[in-house]
């Protein structure tokens, strides 16, 4: 996880976030020590549903509603990056208020605690996506986001679904080269795997409706409709 292929564009943006936060850490007025509330999201997804497309559709309409862009989206990827870069991760956790910070690490310490040493990889991811949420105005895809922050206030949790035979040939249509190798099984077996993730580290059901605050079916509604739900539903948080 330390050589993530990423966008030179994602490098600079994590980079100048890890700036701010840098930057907000060394404010001399006093911090509130109280729970941020600030509303953040997550987006989870059957195999082959855009949530990226949603991610962005949202993004643009928070954006507009507070003139200024300040939700950020963060991918599988770009989670990943934070992770593995303990400098970046440092400066995300350091940025939180006292109490904020004693929180988070007394939960990643109650998650990993007496776990096999492939849970400390795990453990930098989740500290991530809690950091993220706890900062607010963030949108998360993926990598069990709804599971790990479920318990922290001002989350909306979105999960994306849609027919498999939708979801091949909307993965066909985004990867034409791929195309001989999608089929049903593949499907499934990506299914699998994108559950197993959640599973292993979480000990809980990705696809139990219990998790979830909205459930949008791609198949059904155009990424409009989708923005238009999360977003009524965001608003009142």
């Amino acid at each position: 996880m330390d050589h993530l292929d990423i966008l030179p564009s994602f490098d600079a943006r994590l980079r100048a976030q890890a700036e701010q936060w840098r930057r907000n850490r060394r404010r001399d007025r006093p911090r509130p020590e109280t729970t941020p509330t600030m509303p953040f999201v997550t987006l989870s997804r059957q195999y082959g549903c855009p949530a990226w497309a949603l991610a962005e559709e949202l993004a643009r309409r928070l954006n507009q509603r507070l003139g200024k862009d300040e939700y950020v989206i963060y991918d599988r990827k770009l989670l990943e990056w934070i992770a593995a870069h303990h400098a970046i991760e440092k400066d995300l956790v350091d940025s939180l208020s006292t109490r904020s910070r004693g929180e988070l690490e007394d939960w990643v310490v109650s998650l990993i605690g007496g776990r096999p040493s492939e849970w400390s990889v795990f453990q930098g991811l989740a500290k991530a996506i809690r950091g993220l949420a706890l900062h607010g105005r963030s949108i998360l895809i993926g990598r069990g986001g709804a599971l790990l922050t479920r318990d922290l206030p001002g989350g909306v949790h979105i999960r994306l679904i849609a027919p498999a035979a939708w979801r091949l040939e909307a993965l066909a249509r985004e990867w034409p080269e791929r195309v001989e190798n999608l089929n049903m099984d593949t499907l499934r077996r990506l299914d699998r795997e994108r559950e197993s993730f959640v599973r292993k580290y979480t000990g809980e059901d990705p696809n139990s409706p219990e998790h979830y605050d909205l459930t949008l079916n791609a198949a059904r509604l155009s990424v409009d409709q989708q923005a238009d739900a999360a977003e009524k539903l965001l608003v009142m948080i």
